[in-house]
């Protein structure tokens, strides 16, 4: 997982390199399409209008490295899909639950990737209001907890909303065993 989150950061730290004086308004923008105040499409514009076209690279690195980092997380095999939720039963504080292995066996980044858009096969967000949609799914109507994955994937986001840098495991530990 470190070497994950290093090409992370090494991408976020040449984007910024490349941005200059742009980089507030870069992670402006970052900020609105995480919230879906603006369309791909309108953040990929800005995102080149701030950017030389020798730079233009960098941003699709970035946004690389974080489809890759997501995408990780979800598929990282923590077991299969979401947690039951144990309704109201709790847990015996202070005894600890059995460590979790990570495969330490993982492809590397560049062979997993072909040179392409990263956001070419991204799902178009469309604003909805909630009480229109009957279908949304939380889990307090599935009965089953997000995946450590969905919760470290969502706690990325959040970061960069609020300007940091990353995600740490304890963090995510932490947020895990209080899902749980």
């Amino acid at each position: 997982m470190a070497t994950y989150v290093s090409e992370l950061e090494a991408a976020k730290k040449s984007l910024s390199e490349a941005l200059g004086e742009n980089v507030k308004q870069y992670w402006a923008n970052l900020k609105l399409w995480f919230k879906q105040k603006i369309s791909k499409e309108e953040f990929d514009l800005e995102a080149r209008r701030l950017l030389t076209q020798d730079n233009v690279h960098s941003h699709n690195d970035f946004l690389l490295a974080i489809l890759t980092r997501c995408q990780i997380l979800v598929s990282a095999p923590e077991g299969a899909g979401s947690l039951p939720w144990p309704g109201g039963s709790a847990t015996k504080p202070g005894k600890p639950k059995g460590k979790k292995k990570i495969s330490s066996v993982r492809q590397k980044f560049d062979h997993r990737f072909q040179p392409q858009n990263p956001l070419s096969g991204a799902q178009q967000f469309v604003a909805k209001d909630p009480q229109e949609d009957d279908d949304l799914k939380l889990c307090s109507h599935t009965m089953m907890l997000p995946t450590r994955g969905q919760l470290e994937g969502r706690m990325i986001v959040t970061a960069y909303e609020h300007g940091l840098d990353n995600v740490t495991e304890e963090a995510v530990t932490a947020v895990v065993y209080a899902v749980e």
